[in-house]
């Protein structure tokens, strides 16, 4: 039998408008759209061409699954506060 750890959270994701697609907001990680289906919609970490990072989100309404951790640091200077950011409360589950 083979056990898989699974944490849910109660926590708060921003969305940053884009042109094409929004933005994902997640502890200072930001995620782009790479898919989009009937099921959800998968995100990648924003820095994964230049970092390799194999960080990932899956949402499906207000669920939210996290995939794998990072492998940089979160960007330090946050964003520009000038365009609208959108919060919302979401559900997480970190497998």
């Amino acid at each position: 039998m083979i056990l898989i750890r699974v944490y849910v959270l109660d926590c708060v994701v921003y969305v940053i408008p884009g042109v094409k697609n929004p933005k994902l907001l997640l502890n200072n990680y930001d995620f782009h759209c790479k898919k989009k289906s009937a099921r959800g919609t998968l995100w990648w970490c924003s820095a994964r061409y230049r970092t390799l990072c194999k960080a990932k989100l899956y949402t499906h309404g207000t669920v939210v699954e996290i995939h794998n951790n990072h492998n940089h640091e979160p960007k330090a200077d946050g964003y520009d506060h000038k365009r609208e950011i959108f919060k919302h409360k979401m559900t997480f589950i970190k497998k």
